[in-house]
């Protein structure tokens, strides 16, 4: 059976490009209220992009190692190079030949990155976090095949120093990851750092190790690594 068509190409183009607008009509008015009638995770819209549209069509693409450049021609690898040295500068890691760092796209990211780091690092390091942690470090663990444990978080999320040092003196024969949150999104928790470092010092795990953020342990140390996380990570090589 042959069918033949006599419609006009130029016809089905403008009855498809049509279909298209209304439904990227259709779905700017939904988001529109949803945005407007938003309960749940937070996040914030007090920000205008104009200044920055003129990158809208420029496709920007930071392949590999900021530090090499990824032979891409619109590259911004040197302005990727910039916001790690300001958050080093902020971690008070003043000295350039001792860092490294790399602009993630997520939390997840970040946290899966830290672990793999230390996991390369660390002696067969086992990851601890709180029962309120961002649900990417067990996912992170699971992918990367290393032991994760959980400790319990105080009421405002944040994790207990009483159920860590239980949880670290139980294992303190092996190498620390230890995951700290700083702000999480749902409850805004932040670890009390100072609590958890006197933690580590009542186990005999030594915090003095660490100089201007910068780690100081041979390769393969028996030691504690932190991923301070708030749904990203930092990792001081």
């Amino acid at each position: 059976m042959k069918i033949i068509c006599n419609q006009d190409e130029g016809h089905l183009s403008s009855k498809k490009g049509d279909i298209y607008a209304r439904r990227l009509h259709s779905l700017s008015k939904k988001l529109s209220y949803k945005r407007d009638n938003h309960l749940g995770d937070s996040y914030n819209l007090d920000f205008d992009l104009e200044p920055i549209s003129q990158f809208d069509k420029l496709l920007i693409n930071n392949l590999g190692d900021p530090y090499v450049g990824s032979h891409y021609a619109t590259e911004v690898c040197d302005l990727e190079r910039e916001v790690v040295d300001w958050i080093m500068r902020v971690w008070e890691c003043a000295d350039p030949e001792k860092y490294w760092g790399t602009v993630g796209a997520s939390g997840t990211e970040g946290n899966l990155w830290a672990i793999y780091l230390a996991r390369e690092t660390l002696d067969n390091p086992v990851l601890i976090y709180s029962t309120e942690a961002h649900y990417s470090l067990p996912k992170a663990a699971k992918i990367l095949r290393i032991e994760a444990l959980t400790c319990g978080a105080d009421c405002s999320g944040a994790i207990s120093p009483d159920a860590l040092s239980e949880v670290i003196h139980a294992n303190r024969h092996r190498s620390i990851l230890l995951a700290l949150t700083s702000g999480t999104t749902m409850k805004g928790a932040h670890a009390d750092i100072t609590s958890c470092v006197s933690v580590l010092g009542r186990v005999g795990i030594d915090p003095g190790r660490r100089s201007n953020g910068i780690a100081q342990r041979p390769r393969r140390s028996r030691d504690l690594e932190p991923a301070d996380a708030a749904w990203h990570s930092r990792f001081p090589p």
